[in-house]
């Protein structure tokens, strides 16, 4: 761990601990297994070897011996590293429900979110911290909180006193000011899925105030020099905004900007007259990919999208502006990923993430592209490319 915390990636030195750990794992404490694993997943070094040794070893027995700290460590160490194991987390849910009664807020939350990164759920586990998140509220931070919240909105698992209790304690004055990006797109997700399926009295109550709180903090990071707005971030505020039936046109103009601009120049007003907005959407587009690859692609997709259906569904005279810039970032962020797939398998195929994820889009898209979107795009999402719908 004085490793990891001190930066220490000598990759030899790494390779001997996960050897040490793999040939004596029967010989270490639980403290030493989870922390080791935790120091792995600080460094981002991802043994699958190793991950799936200790989850096939470890059995409901050796698990008793691991107290709540060691427990929620050892979840958020292969969370961290995105390696599920349903035997594992299996094991360590029956384990934790009688151990979370001693945790903390911290424990709380890497339990939850580590299940909820891995698509992890236990009714049972689950109601367990619902209730002593609502029992140990006062001593849950801002991150915390979030982090939460998140949690179970991913799950899709929030019951609504729950979602009403964070969400009143993450709009409290002081509680924003302490939150980061992580944590706001975290609390923006939990929105957007609020507004889906939490009453809307609640939403009214709770929802809307916790989002104009989180809208203000974003953009007063965004504005700052030294923390740069990615596609994801500016997706996030953009979805929970239009699922919340919140739009503003002032908002939609500056996410826009960002947008277009990149997380480098977000300090710029627009193109400049020297550039067309084509070649600055092509610029951002390609930035984009070029920092974040197609998964990166994707969340300009989701934000852009966002952003046009907000201003589709203000119906104002203005903002043809911000119309015509987001067109331009969709229609060449499509064609990237369309062509970024073919360079990658050959052909121009998706994962079924990524095919849910432009399939979510998939009216809006076929009202703004009605003629390259069903023909291009639709069929590689397993869609007819005529749609029987008709476009407006």
């Amino acid at each position: 761990n004085r490793a990891a915390h001190s930066g220490d990636y000598d990759q030899s030195l790494w390779a001997e601990i996960c050897t040490e750990l793999f040939h004596h794992l029967r010989h270490q404490s639980p403290q030493n297994i989870s922390l080791v694993l935790n120091a792995l997943a600080r460094i981002s070094v991802h043994d699958p070897v190793l991950l799936d040794h200790v989850a096939n070893t470890l059995n409901a027995a050796w698990l008793c011996s691991f107290n709540v700290q060691d427990l929620a460590l050892l979840c958020n160490s292969y969370a961290r590293l995105s390696h599920p194991s349903e035997r594992l987390f299996a094991l360590c849910a029956a384990e934790l429900l009688w151990k979370l009664p001693d945790s903390g807020a911290q424990e709380i939350a890497l339990v939850a979110g580590s299940c909820a990164k891995l698509r992890f759920y236990e009714a049972t586990l689950f109601r367990h911290l619902a209730h002593l998140t609502l029992h140990q509220l006062d001593g849950f931070g801002p991150r915390h909180t979030a982090t939460v919240l998140h949690a179970f909105a991913r799950m899709d698992a929030s019951p609504p006193g729950l979602f009403r209790a964070l969400a009143s304690r993450l709009a409290a004055p002081d509680a924003a000011r302490e939150l980061g990006v992580a944590s706001l797109t975290q609390a923006c997700f939990a929105i957007e899925c609020a507004a889906l399926h939490q009453d809307a009295s609640l939403m009214r109550e709770v929802g809307r105030p916790l989002l104009e709180v989180l809208a203000r903090r974003l953009l007063a990071i965004g504005r700052g020099p030294n923390t740069p707005l990615e596609p994801r971030h500016i997706g996030a505020l953009a979805g929970a905004c239009l699922q919340a039936g919140a739009q503003s046109q002032r908002l939609v103009i500056i996410l826009t900007q960002w947008l277009l601009s990149g997380p480098q120049l977000k300090h710029e007003a627009g193109p400049s007259r020297e550039r067309s907005v084509q070649s600055a959407a092509e610029e951002a587009v390609a930035a984009a990919e070029t920092r974040g690859g197609l998964a990166t692609l994707l969340d300009m997709v989701d934000a852009a999208a966002a952003l046009r259906e907000s201003l589709d569904r203000m119906k104002l005279h203005g903002g043809q502006e911000e119309e015509q810039i987001l067109q331009e970032l969709l229609a060449v962020a499509l064609r990237t990923l369309v062509s970024g797939r073919q360079r990658e398998c050959g052909a121009a195929t998706f994962t079924a993430r990524e095919r849910r994820r432009l399939a979510r889009w998939d009216d809006c898209l076929l009202r703004w592209f009605p003629e390259e979107w069903p023909k291009h795009v639709r069929p590689l999402l397993g869609m007819p490319s005529a749609s029987k719908k008709s476009v407006v």
